[in-house]
């Protein structure tokens, strides 16, 4: 019997059938019924390819561990919780975890094989991270595609399989506090498979619907953008609308939400960011207060360096905070969800 579930109703997320931070206002804005998150993509992160696996040494050992790098993690998160922070995202195919993620990606980090059935060793530490999420009462925004790593799929059959696949591993293991964003970035130019494009982007998010549905297990979806407003077929089947803050600072994060609330097809579902790298803690007006001051919900993405320090991004991940920008992000984070003008 698990221990956490996640429930929508209207724009309000809560949890164990209690809004998420239930009556708590900072600077006059309601934080009740947010989703304060991180990006922690790379928990379940390995590399399959042996000629590129040795850029993911630990400093200390001087070799890669995919299992410490899951337990790290997962000694962490009560940390995260601790300061407010009660989501993250969590990718099958992880993020960019060096330089430059361009078209080729020679690593490769892949819970989804190309025939689209899922890896047995990427989802026992993923299991992991889900009970631990569950015992703590966190939420996981489990995304299932990621650019450069999509490039490995067979074809549009195997990446829906790869979508059905998720979606009943999550229902089999009868977790209640998981949520599916089904392609990360959409809009990127990097997906060469139509249905992973902006265009056919709803289809996905649908039939991880339907099959949870079926199953009497439904789950929430959605799928994120990383520089235009999601469509309006996005935004009309989406359970809540993912934005990104990669593309500028406060103002054009307010514009980009209220263009969402604005649009046609928006029923009054939560919104949330859950990438923006784009935060300047230290100043009064920062993307994450502006987000949270429109009534969106905010997700830290802390890109870093591989040095097993910066970052939360490039692998090897310190995952504690250790940083300056760290600190920044998980103070505020405290204030805001205790209420702390």
């Amino acid at each position: 019997m698990r221990q956490t579930s996640v429930e929508i109703k209207g724009a309000q997320f809560l949890i164990n059938g209690v809004p998420t931070y239930q009556g708590i206002y900072w600077q006059g804005s309601q934080i009740e019924g947010m989703l304060l998150n991180t990006r922690m993509v790379q928990g379940i992160f390995d590399d399959e390819n042996p000629k590129t696996v040795g850029y993911w040494v630990y400093p200390d050992t001087e070799r890669w561990d995919p299992d410490r790098n899951t337990t790290e993690f997962i000694a962490a998160m009560p940390l995260w919780k601790e300061k407010g922070v009660i989501a993250f995202t969590m990718g099958l195919q992880g993020g960019c975890p060096k330089g430059d993620c361009s078209l080729v990606q020679p690593w490769l980090n892949s819970a989804i094989r190309p025939d689209g059935n899922l890896d047995p060793a990427y989802m026992a530490r993923l299991e992991r991270v889900c009970d631990a999420a569950d015992d703590l009462g966190m939420v996981m925004i489990l995304s299932c595609y990621y650019f450069g790593q999509n490039r490995r799929m067979l074809d549009e059959e195997s990446v829906i399989r790869g979508v059905k696949a998720t979606t009943n591993w999550v229902i089999d293991k009868g977790y209640t506090n998981v949520m599916i964003e089904t392609v990360n970035e959409t809009d990127s130019k990097d997906y060469q498979l139509p249905i992973l494009g902006a265009k056919r982007a709803h289809e996905l998010v649908a039939i991880v619907q339907q099959v949870s549905r079926d199953r009497g297990h439904p789950l929430y979806a959605s799928v994120s953008f990383v520089s235009i407003v999601p469509t309006d077929e996005v935004i009309s089947v989406s359970d809540y609308v993912l934005i990104h803050g990669n593309c500028g600072g406060p103002d054009w994060v307010e514009e980009l939400i209220n263009k969402v609330k604005e649009s046609p097809a928006y029923k009054g579902q939560p919104i949330v960011n859950n990438e923006d790298p784009k935060y300047d803690l230290d100043q009064e007006d920062n993307n994450m207060v502006r987000s949270i001051k429109n009534g969106c919900s905010w997700g830290y993405l802390d890109i870093g360096i591989n040095n097993y320090a910066d970052g939360f991004q490039r692998v090897p991940v310190q995952w504690g905070i250790n940083t300056k920008d760290k600190k920044n992000f998980f103070t505020l984070a405290e204030r805001i969800t205790s209420g702390k003008d």
